[in-house]
């Protein structure tokens, strides 16, 4: 039986990066595929990872993949497929690559459109005779709830539509936000009936996480009973989404260290918890609806 294979965006640092080293704590077999905008800073990564236990260097493989861009993933997809055969079968897809601050649009491309690139490229790859099914596994965060929670009636049922929801009804929700210029919080509340996280969050990054959760549960029903799809909150985390005002500097004083962002994640990749796939998790490894935290 092929030894398990995860593939992980954004992984030279943060979360991205406790996550590797803690799939490669977890078992001696399991191999990781560290899917990194920069180049360098991904080769910088595996160095650091590989000072640590020399043993990890031959079970890690990089290739250079920026979420946002769908020449740069699909490049990426094809660079896996001229590696060694034992990274070209993946057991889990994990799309933690993630923005909180920057223009409207910039959030949703890479929150929302990047993980659709992203499971578009590399689901051929996933191992489907992997044990317990391969998974597919989404980063989203508490803010998606939020932004259901105080959001008009209309939208939250919209953001809760798991059953009838469409790429393209996903993709519509995107365009007329991205395309509308930076709205306030109040602004996109009042043109739109969305809502937004109070506190660091800018505007779109809550809605990023809810169309995130949503578009899970549509991949998910694609999928079927072959491949478990799921999204889950890490917590709130010291991390580099979080360094961009005063207020998310004094969070950072009181946030988890990113290896503590990595259990619910890491319940969905090696465990069976309690089996379900299109669904939102937290931070905790238990199962969220998605306008309840």
């Amino acid at each position: 039986m092929a030894p398990p294979c995860i593939l992980i965006t954004g992984a030279n640092k943060g979360i991205g990066l406790a996550l590797v080293r803690r799939c490669l704590k977890r078992a001696p077999d399991v191999l990781v595929v560290l899917a990194c905008r920069s180049q360098s800073r991904g080769v910088a990564a595996i160095e650091g990872l590989v000072k640590e236990d020399p043993g990890w260097g031959p079970r890690t493989f990089l290739i250079e993949c920026d979420t946002s861009s769908d020449d740069s993933v699909k490049k990426a997809a094809k660079e896996l497929s001229q590696a060694d055969a034992k990274f070209q079968k993946l057991s889990a897809i994990v799309n933690n690559a993630g923005v909180a601050y920057g223009s409207t649009k910039d959030i949703l491309n890479v929150n929302v459109l990047g993980p659709k690139r992203v499971d578009d490229a590399f689901l051929p790859f996933l191992d489907m005779d992997a044990p317990g099914k391969p998974r597919i596994v989404q980063m989203s965060s508490g803010a998606a709830v939020r932004c259901v929670q105080s959001s008009s009636p209309d939208r939250r049922k919209q953001f809760m539509d798991t059953e009838t929801t469409t790429w393209d009804a996903i993709v519509s929700v995107v365009d007329m936000v991205a395309n509308d210029g930076e709205l306030t919080k109040k602004e996109l509340k009042k043109k739109h009936g969305i809502g937004a996280m109070k506190g660091v969050s800018d505007t779109a990054y809550g809605l990023s996480k809810a169309l995130l959760n949503l578009y899970t549960a549509m991949r998910a029903k694609e999928c079927g009973d072959k491949v478990r799809v799921n999204a889950c909150s890490p917590g709130a985390i010291a991390t580099d989404l979080f360094n961009s005002s005063a207020m998310a500097f004094i969070m950072r004083r009181i946030m988890s260290s990113p290896d503590a962002g990595t259990k619910s994640s890491l319940m969905l990749l090696f465990e069976e918890g309690d089996g379900g796939t299109g669904q939102f998790y937290h931070k905790t490894g238990q199962r969220r609806d998605f306008d309840k935290y």
